[in-house]
């Protein structure tokens, strides 16, 4: 019947004031963990995905300032 070890996905129902149902598959996303900000504007998340460029952009240019070479460079970002 059921499999030793078989694993069933996690959902949560949610409800709109409209009274339309949707459900959310819970755990990890790896497109987000991997595609970031671009992940966030494409979900229409895009407060997140400005956040997430902004804070990636000013990571990048701290770490050029201080001579780090351990991250991309910044600079196409600020120079035309």
């Amino acid at each position: 019947m059921f499999q030793q070890g078989a694993r069933m996905n996690q959902y949560n129902i949610y409800t709109n004031p409209q009274r339309e149902m949707e459900a959310v598959k819970q755990g990890w996303s790896w497109p987000a963990f991997f595609y970031g900000c671009i992940w966030a504007f494409i979900k229409g998340m895009w407060g997140l995905g400005i956040g997430a460029f902004i804070t990636y952009a000013m990571v990048c240019l701290l770490a050029e300032l201080a001579g780090t070479d351990t991250l991309p460079r910044a600079s196409f970002m600020l120079r035309p």
